[in-house]
């Protein structure tokens, strides 16, 4: 890999992680840094029982902040000849499937738990 290669990844990359970095600045101000003062989020109870409602209600507000983390902003995907076309058959029982999203991992995980 080139420093020209690198330079296009930082650009490419650099909106994600200034958008994730605020994430994390607005969520520590709004939500951690009040509860470990002692104090409620988001300013009140209220708003912060309106809000835990909102998140739980439904399912896309559940899954955005992990989605967000994960991928961030702008999802990256590799070069096409980076990518391997097949998988052993083998390799391919072992390894937990993880592409149906948060709800097929808690279960995954669940079912390893009882296991």
């Amino acid at each position: 890999m080139s420093l020209r290669d690198v330079r296009g990844v930082q650009r490419r990359r650099g909106f994600t992680t200034v958008a994730t970095q605020a994430l994390q600045r607005t969520a520590h101000a709004r939500f951690i840094a009040p509860v470990l003062r002692g104090r409620p989020p988001l300013g009140s109870a209220k708003r912060a029982r309106r809000a835990a409602r909102l998140i739980a209600g439904m399912p896309w507000t559940r899954r955005l902040p992990a989605y967000f983390l994960a991928y961030g902003a702008l999802r990256e995907r590799p070069p096409r000849e980076a990518v391997r076309s097949g998988r052993p058959a083998a390799a391919a029982r072992s390894t937990p499937r993880l592409l149906g999203g948060i709800d097929d991992l808690r279960g995954q995980l669940l079912h390893w738990r009882r296991g």
